[in-house]
């Protein structure tokens, strides 16, 4: 997902995780179109489950994945 910022506020809220609008719009525009989201000889492929190396307390309940 494409994350713009951690902690940001929102009144009434509090803390949100705020999205890059533009590549956000990138992202889910090729998932509407049903487009690939990597290049065709990319060498990536998903882990099931996810592994999230580790993670790291940041401030109060924030997490940062590694």
């Amino acid at each position: 997902m494409p994350i713009d910022g951690f902690n940001h506020t929102v009144k009434g809220i509090d803390s949100t995780l705020r999205w890059d609008r533009g590549k956000a719009a990138a992202l889910f525009g090729k998932l509407n179109d049903d487009r690939p989201l990597t290049r065709r000889n990319s060498q990536v492929r998903p882990a099931d489950p996810a592994r999230i190396g580790s993670h790291v307390t940041v401030r109060g309940n924030t997490l940062e994945c590694r």
